[in-house]
């Protein structure tokens, strides 16, 4: 299992551009106090540290904990992000076309929802009819072998 979470930044216009993928095996997380950042939560993953700052106590134990939550998860071959878990899966499947899903508005998007591509001229945005997601349709779900 190769559960990956996305670092991502806010950008101007109100979209997400991808920074970094983050690999949850042999993620750590901590709260170090660091003096002049407050309410301080750091993330390392091999090579990559990244350390932030919550706007609050709370917001910072909410990350804490939900970090801490998917990496134990992760560990013990559990799925957190809804990843390629085969049970949280067919449940999908057999979801999906029971009730109209929600449609992400494609103005939100930049990228696939599924492989995180940028779309461009030759890669177009797609609203999938099963999920909602904005993908291009080789990620759609009618693709996907075994749907």
């Amino acid at each position: 299992m190769n559960d990956i979470m996305l670092y991502t930044y806010p950008q101007q216009d109100g979209k997400y551009r991808l920074k970094n993928t983050l690999s949850l095996s042999g993620m750590k997380v901590s709260k170090p106090t660091l003096g002049n950042v407050l309410n301080c939560l750091k993330i390392e993953v091999s090579d990559i540290t990244i350390t932030l700052s919550a706007s609050s106590v709370g917001e910072r134990e909410d990350w804490f904990h939900t970090l801490s939550r998917a990496i134990a998860d992760h560990a013990a071959g559990l799925c957190t992000f809804g990843g390629p878990c085969s049970e949280a899966r067919e449940k999908l499947w057999m979801a999906l076309g029971e009730a109209a899903p929600v449609l992400v508005p494609v103005s939100h998007v930049m990228m696939c929802m599924n492989c995180t591509s940028d779309f461009s001229l030759t890669l177009r945005r797609h609203h999938c009819n099963a999920c909602g997601k904005v993908r291009p349709k080789v990620c759609s779900h009618s693709n996907v072998v075994g749907v």
